[in-house]
């Protein structure tokens, strides 16, 4: 009995060598990982790339750490608790695993956090919507009523932008509609420092009557959305209406002319204050 207490004394001696490297090593990768997430903005280099550099020269040693004194013996260490005379280390793995399941995350969410918050441009929200044709009453010549009974699809975009004005962006949309790959830009210029911005694009009603194969128009005919913000022939940010795979439309064979900016369709005099103002062939 005696020389197990000692036994478990020396475990104990060396645990209180043992756990500041734990830590250490945790707070080392976490501030890394920072680190790496400030570089990815700087030099615009691929998150998976970064990631994987990441495992491989930081969190490595963390790894190897547990492998070398496996779960067992750091539970002893941690936790030198006897039943029935014996070590008792079911409950310690758990806690264990548990432990280095954040230390695997946490420098991995500083990284990600952080290549995130510092980019310049930033897609925060893509919304589809049927829409009918704006009426307007005027005087002095013959008016037509609308066919209230046609729908737009509206595609709005909601972005943030840091700098104080950028002198343009381009939006580049591609509107998967009944597998028919629509695709269409929008420059817009003098963009202020906000965290609602906004771009919108529509496809008229006849588009939609043409790639419909006379099919009922409604928002799921509307399969995905992707748009990219684009500076100076660089892509600054991408996202989808729906969850897919990087640039799914990649493949898929485009047809242009058929998504229209808010200038060249009847909603140009309306809201001129809620959408960002489009770059003219002036």
């Amino acid at each position: 009995m005696a020389g197990n207490l000692e036994s478990i004394a020396r475990k104990v001696s060396k645990n209180d060598r043992i756990r500041p490297r734990i830590v250490e090593a945790s707070l080392e990768s976490a501030a890394v990982g920072a680190a790496y997430g400030e570089s990815s903005r700087q030099e615009g280099l691929c998150l998976t790339t970064h990631v994987h550099n990441l495992i491989r020269r930081h969190l490595a040693p963390t790894v190897s750490f547990f492998a070398r004194f496996g779960w067992n013996r750091i539970a002893e260490l941690w936790n030198p608790c006897t039943l029935r005379g014996k070590i008792d280390t079911s409950a310690m793995k758990t806690t264990l695993r548990r432990a280095l399941f954040v230390f695997l995350l946490l420098p991995l969410a500083a990284f990600a956090q952080g290549a995130r918050t510092g980019a310049d441009f930033q897609i925060t929200k893509i919304t589809k919507n049927l829409i009918a044709t704006p009426q307007f009453t005027y005087g002095g010549a013959e008016q037509y009523q609308t066919n209230q009974r046609d729908r737009w699809l509206e595609v709005e975009v909601q972005f943030t932008a840091t700098p104080q004005f950028t002198d343009e962006l381009t939006f580049k949309y591609y509107i998967l509609f009944n597998s028919n790959l629509l695709t269409g830009e929008v420059t817009h210029v003098n963009i202020p420092a906000g965290r609602e911005n906004r771009s919108v694009m529509y496809v008229c009603p006849r588009a939609l009557v043409r790639f419909g194969n006379n099919r009922p128009i409604t928002t799921n005919s509307c399969q995905n959305i992707a748009v990219q913000i684009v500076q100076q022939g660089a892509v600054k940010d991408e996202s989808s209406l729906s969850r897919a795979q990087p640039r799914w439309y990649a493949t898929l064979p485009q047809v242009p002319g058929f998504v229209l900016n808010k200038n060249e369709t009847p909603f140009a005099p309306l809201y001129w204050d809620r959408y960002e103002q489009i770059k003219t062939g002036r």
